[in-house]
This record gives structure tokens, sequence and C-alpha cells, in this order.
């Protein structure tokens, strides 16, 4: 029997120490804080901007193809290569065109022959007129022949008309090419466009010759300057929105087609609310929006309300004071009252 109560109170002694562990294991573990960084909320902001999901598109598209078919010798560009104008892009066998170029060259040399030595008879009156009429019929055709076969000839051999970057290759040696078949695309990017929609209620704010604002996250998140260049009148019958086209320009050709962007385009409605960087908030499961802030050196949870967009960021008009710092990097790693240590943006 007290070897019973001996081995029962070995037992509670273990699980008592084994729980002593855990909780100074726990304790270590909270005393570790985590480093984020975080940035002070200053004065009240005002905004008047809407903010759209946009797509860039290029300037101008142009497709090159070979005026007439044949099997394709070889292709000199790859896609995403600039190509200055007139650089050789690709080329078709030319064999039979050499041939037909050959003896188009040979019957104008016989021609323009014939009409020197028949000019001198018909100068000294000595050639019949029908004859002569004849002979420069016959150099016209000649001539005409000629040509063609000299078209045809520096046909097999595709240029680049401007300076621009290859879009897509359609064309690979040793396949037959169609007449008008496209071989590749050109892009001129020095100008980029950027298409959204715009709700039928928001339309009405939207001019012609408007500034408006965008970021790419691929292109550093730079704010950059645009102008509305093109509205549409077409409403899309199942999301009633209008199509609108903004141009700016791209010097450094760093912004490309198909990039996703965000649109900033002010209105006559101003909002207020202190500006967070857009990837600080959060969405609860409930599609409530929520920021992580610093107090005390720990990490509190609170919520939102979002009253509109800035080129900086989101609008928050309620939630937050001023002074109250938001965690903007590693906000992933944190939880509920776990410790923190933050170097602050201003």
């Amino acid at each position: 029997m007290n070897k019973l109560k001996y081995i029962s109170l070995l037992g509670f002694t273990a699980l008592l120490s084994c729980c002593t562990n855990s909780n100074k294991a726990t304790e270590q573990t909270q005393s570790e804080a985590i480093a984020v960084n975080a940035l002070r909320i200053q004065n009240s902001s005002t905004s008047n901007l809407h903010n759209y999901v946009a797509i860039t598109e290029e300037e101008v598209s142009t497709a090159l193809s070979f005026s007439t078919g044949g099997y394709i010798e070889k292709v000199y560009v790859k896609e995403g290569d600039f190509v200055k104008k007139t650089q050789l892009i690709a080329t078709i066998n030319k064999s039979d065109a050499q041939n037909a170029y050959n003896n188009a060259k040979a019957s104008l040399d016989q021609a323009n022959d014939a009409y020197k030595r028949l000019k001198q008879v018909y100068d000294n009156g000595s050639l019949a007129e029908i004859k002569w009429i004849e002979m420069q019929t016959n150099l016209t055709k000649a001539e005409s022949i000629y040509g063609i076969a000299k078209k045809r000839l520096e046909d097999c051999e595709l240029y680049s008309p401007q300076d621009a970057y290859i879009g897509k290759v359609y064309a690979k040696s040793g396949i037959n090419m169609s007449p008008l078949q496209t071989v590749v695309t050109l892009l001129k990017i020095d100008n980029i466009y950027i298409n959204f929609t715009v709700p039928e209620s928001e339309i009405s704010s939207i001019k012609i010759g408007q500034d408006a604002q965008f970021t790419i996250n691929a292109v550093d998140n730079n704010i950059t300057n645009g102008e509305i260049v093109e509205i549409g009148i077409s409403a899309n019958p199942v999301s009633h929105s209008y199509p609108v086209r903004i141009k700016a320009a791209n010097p450094n050709h760093r912004i490309l087609p198909g990039m996703v962007c965000n649109v900033y385009i002010s209105d006559k409605n101003t909002k207020s609310g202190f500006v967070v960087p857009t990837n600080a908030i959060l969405i609860a499961n409930d599609n409530s929006k929520f920021v992580w802030l610093i107090k005390n050196g720990k990490a509190v949870r609170r919520s939102i309300k979002i009253s509109g967009y800035s080129g900086a960021g989101v609008l928050v008009s309620e939630g937050l004071n001023i002074n109250d710092l938001v965690i903007v990097e590693g906000y992933q790693k944190v939880s509920e009252g776990m410790l923190v240590t933050a170097q602050t943006e201003q």
C-alpha cells in the first residue's frame, strides 16, 4: 500500500515538473520580442481619389508578315528583343525568287541592248515606226517584269519598320508561311496605355484630359502621372461599367504590357482619414478590416473602417488615432499580446 502511494506521489511530482517546465518555456517564448516595422500615424489627410484596378497596354502593336509565302530559312529575333528600324527579322527561302530575278534581269539587259541598236537605225530613218513602237513596248514590259522580280526577291527578307520590342514570334525555321501570315508582332512602348473600367455611378466625374495617377507593384510601386485620353460611351451590359484609357510616358521602358496597376483619379467629393499603406490593411473572416498596432510593446489587433484611397495608401476613417503605431512589416508573425520591437517610420 505504501509502495502504491509512493508511486502515485512520484507520478504527481513528475507531472508538476513537466507543467512547471512548460510554463517556463512559454514565458521564455513570450519574452523573445518579434522585430517589426511600424508607421506612426500623423495628422489626418484628405483625399478625393477613386481607386481602380487596371492593366497596361502597349502604345502600338504591329503585325509583320511576308507578302509572299515560302519556307522560313531563319528567324533572327526572339520574344522580348529590342529591335532597331531596318533590322533584319526573318528570311524565307529565296531560290525561286532569285531565279525569277535572274531571268528578268537577263531579259531587261537584252531589251536595253536591242533598244540601243534599233534606236540608231530608227534615228537614221531606216526603221519602220511600228517596229520602233514594238521595241519600246518590249522594253517597258521587260522593265516591269524586272521590277516585280526584284521586289519579290527583296520581300524574302523581313525588316523592322521602327524601333520596337518583339512581342510574339509565330515563325520557326523550316515551316511554310502563307502570304500575309503573321511572323512576329512589334510592340512600341515609348508611351503606355492604362486600361480600366469605371462604374456608371462614377463615370460622370471622369473627363478627357483629366490628370490621373497610378502605381505598379512590379515597378517599385512608385506613383506615376498620366492623362485620361479615352472614355467609352458604351457600357458593359453585365457590370454597367465604362472603359477608360490613360496615356503615360514610359521613357525607360520599365512598364511592360500586361502589368497590373492601381489607378487613382480625383473627383469632387472629398474624403478624410489617416493614410495607411495598403499592405498593412488585413481582412478578417467576416470581411471586416483590421490592422496590428503596438501598445506598450505588445501587438494589439484594431478594427478599422476605410473611407477611400490616395496615391500613398488607404484612408482609414475610424479605428486609428494620432501617434498610433501601425505595424506595416512583420505583421504576419504577430498575434494578440505578443511582445514586439519596432523600427518606426515617419
